[in-house]
């Protein structure tokens, strides 16, 4: 098994091939997807992401593909390499384009209602999926051609709940003759960080910040990937045209520049520069290759205090072997759970007002089983805390709503309440109605289940028979609450 910070991934655009390397010494070990599997077309970010084949261990997600029909998401085993699907693709033998529009995909985050956001850079769109089923949504943001739009998306990063997005300054434009897409840089408009504050779509979004072109660059900025310091919490945003730029997440100020010129020591440089990543220590790498060859390179910026610092170290020297590279990551696949969305949640993200929950219940059991809610993220996260984690119950126990479920021992009733809609709520059984004595999907973390579902039904175990018979709840219908004055 692998550990977090020993091993890194590159992708390269140009080779699709993804290979791998070892972090200490920047030796090439091979490839982990090969251009002969056939599976990679222009491949651009590599993230890793929510187990994908059951085996509880994070899975690497690359963007695929330059165009319509074609671009996609694939999903490939995070140990191995070995392929496990397309998470997002268009079938070309029905009529309609299930991934809603998908062209030239670049970077893609997976956000706090547990979907998963992919910039879709020349339809100048951020476009939003199921983050369980890959299945299109709807469109999350898309440029309207003016400065402060979303112009040529790439990067993307949740902080604090926000999307942080840099544009590249295009206008993605249709070829007339050869119906081909492109970005066009015509009407000059400027390369941003752009945040979106809420998950409603169709938000406007505030301007985090518009840099200058870097000294050492050809007089133009292209920023590309997104990444926060693991230690220092600083924005770090690499410029395809040259620097890694450092921000005040706070504040928008830009704190420092890093330079990336690898290729001629002098202004300017003969290089452009890909993603970024951090290990847990704070050594930030970055990817990037010479113009005239596009043969690439791995920098390092070692780190002081947990904050990178330069000059940087050429981890890896420019080799044909790396073939225009874009994408690079740590490679991410500790034994650990996964902060995957939460099978056994309710889900009322799609809500912006109260909703009202009919459900059936019924009980078999001597205790007064009492059900509450809490509210939660996808993950199950509840002050600070996620399921597994020291002292998970207890912050339960006292983030429990006012609300409650109770029915009588062998008998059935169907029950109406009222919940704030625009999140996701975790159940918690008090058993025999004590607050002290819980079952919760924090018990499935530390390997015994308490709280099960299947389909649209909840059961939930009081002792340690197995009957799962102690509370039995089925919901029937999540309706929005309709006020008087409508």
């Amino acid at each position: 098994m692998a550990i977090a910070d020993n091993f890194f991934l590159v992708g390269n655009t140009r080779g699709n091939n993804v290979t791998l390397f070892d972090f200490s010494s920047g030796e090439l070990l091979g490839d982990f997807i090969s251009a002969e599997s056939g599976l990679l077309d222009d491949p651009d970010t590599l993230l890793f992401g929510p187990d994908a084949n059951g085996d509880r261990l994070k899975d690497l997600y690359i963007t695929n593909g330059t165009k319509p029909g074609t671009s996609s998401v694939l999903r490939f085993d995070g140990t191995t390499g070995a392929f496990i699907d397309a998470f997002i693709s268009d079938d070309p033998t029905t009529d309609i384009d299930e991934t809603g529009g998908l062209v030239r995909p670049y970077e893609l985050a997976f956000g706090p209602d547990g979907n998963l956001y992919v910039a879709s850079f020349l339809s100048d769109q951020i476009l939003r999926y199921d983050g369980k089923t890959g299945a299109f949504l709807d469109i999350f943001a898309e440029g309207n051609g003016l400065a402060g739009g979303l112009n040529g998306p790439d990067g993307l990063l949740f902080i604090n709940e926000s999307l942080y997005v840099t544009t590249q300054g295009s206008i993605a434009t249709e070829d007339s003759d050869t119906g081909d897409i492109f970005p066009s840089f015509s009407a000059g408009l400027p390369s941003q960080i752009l945040r979106y504050d809420t998950l409603a779509p169709g938000t406007t979004p505030t301007i985090f910040a518009t840099p200058d072109p870097s000294s050492e660059s050809f007089g133009f900025v292209s920023l590309l990937g997104l990444e926060v310091g693991p230690v220092d919490g600083d924005l770090y945003v690499s410029d395809f045209a040259g620097d890694i730029l450092r921000f005040d997440v706070e504040t928008g100020d830009l704190i420092e520049r890093l330079s990336t010129n690898f290729t001629t020591g002098e202004s300017p440089s003969n290089n452009f520069i890909g993603n970024l990543d951090f290990s847990s220590t704070g050594n930030l790498l970055t990817v990037g290759f010479d113009v005239s060859t596009e043969e690439g390179a791995v920098l390092l910026f070692g780190e002081n205090d947990g904050t990178p610092k330069s000059p940087f170290d050429v981890l890896v020297p420019i080799t044909p072997l790396l073939n225009r590279p874009i994408g690079v990551t740590f490679l991410d696949n500790t034994p650990e759970i996964i902060e995957a969305p939460i099978l056994e949640l309710v889900d009322l993200t799609g809500f912006d007002g109260d909703v009202t929950v009919n459900v059936t219940a019924s009980r078999e059991a001597s205790f007064s089983n009492i059900l509450k809610f809490y509210e939660t993220d996808a993950r199950g996260f509840v002050a600070g805390l996620l399921p597994g984690e020291a002292g998970y119950e207890d912050a339960v126990a006292t983030n429990l709503l006012d609300v409650q479920l109770f029915v009588a021992n062998n008998t059935t009733a169907n029950i109406d309440f009222n919940l704030p809609g625009g999140v996701f709520y975790a159940p918690a059984l008090l058993i025999n109605g004590s607050s002290t004595n819980l079952a919760t999907i924090d018990d499935a973390a530390l390997g015994n289940v308490r709280v099960k579902r299947e389909g649209n039904t909840w059961s939930f175990e009081d002792l340690t028979d197995n009957d799962f018979n102690d509370l039995v709840v089925t919901i029937n219908s999540v309706n929005p609450v309709v006020s008087s004055a409508d």
